[in-house]
């Protein structure tokens, strides 16, 4: 079986829409910092300090931050992905679903494992990692990718990554490098374990159906007014694709920044 795994810090209201909306079809884990207290037989809540290693601290160490973004929030997006290597290991799990806290899944997601099963990692807009199917191959190349790159701040990959936030610091840009920029990085390049062949992509159309990057984003022509107009049938939510000139489902729905208070309505 294939788990969804939220790894958190805090209890916000929406959290609990997330999980319970993916407990209806998955058995689901949340790594974090407190108890949500959803009782449910397939939800298992993991205290996140029993999931930190020693790739974890060397990280924390080894950081620099690049970004006008706040660090605290900005190495924690770096983190988590070590703190998932080692919940898979210790519970030797060999693929999990990851997903950010403000997405629902309306699947199970073991039934859609069939598409991406070939990929070791794969991500959304080709740098997001907020609905994911990840291997344990694929998140230890990942995180040996980070140390790899963080260890010298003078190597070709590190200056590649550091050159995007001096760009947008010329530019008067805010944001800099973040987790998305490595796993962009990680998906075009097979010299650190990644590249397209290991890499999948989750926006594509496959059978029917694909999964969202941003639901305030329009995203491959689908009907947009402000963000994606949603139609749920059956409790399943579907977007009509002026493109195809078809209705397309949705097997997750990302509800990004502002959005998180229309989580309850989309259940």
């Amino acid at each position: 079986m294939i788990p969804i795994v939220l790894i958190h810090s805090g209890n916000p209201p929406y959290l609990k829409f997330s999980i319970r909306k993916a407990l209806q079809k998955n058995k689901v884990y949340l790594i974090g910092d407190t108890n949500p207290q959803i009782d449910h037989k397939n939800f298992t809540f993991l205290d996140m300090k029993d999931y930190i290693n020693d790739d974890y601290l060397k990280f924390q160490k080894i950081y620099k931050h690049l970004s006008t973004n706040n660090y605290g929030f900005e190495i924690f997006c770096f983190l988590r992905w070590f703190i998932l290597k080692e919940f898979m290991t210790k519970n030797q799990i060999d693929v999990s679903f990851y997903i950010d806290s403000d997405v629902m899944v309306y699947v199970d997601v073991n039934d859609e494992y069939y598409k991406f099963e070939q990929y070791d990692f794969t991500l959304l807009h080709r740098t997001a990692g907020i609905s994911s199917f990840v291997t344990t191959t694929g998140i230890n190349n990942f995180c040996n990718a980070l140390i790899s790159i963080y260890s010298d701040h003078n190597s070709y990959n590190f200056q590649k990554i550091e050159s995007h936030f001096v760009i947008r610091q010329k530019h008067g840009l805010g944001g800099g490098v973040c987790d998305m920029t490595l796993l962009e990085f990680y998906h075009y390049h097979s010299d650190i374990g990644g590249g397209p062949g290991k890499v999948g992509e989750m926006m594509t159309i496959i059978d029917g159906s694909t999964y969202d990057h941003n639901i305030n984003a329009q995203d491959q022509y689908f009907k947009f007014n402000g963000m994606k107009e949603v139609e749920m049938i059956d409790g399943v939510p579907y977007v009509f694709s002026e493109k195809l000139n078809k209705n397309i489902k949705f097997n997750t729905l990302h509800f990004n920044s502002g959005a998180k208070s229309l989580m309850e309505k989309y259940f």
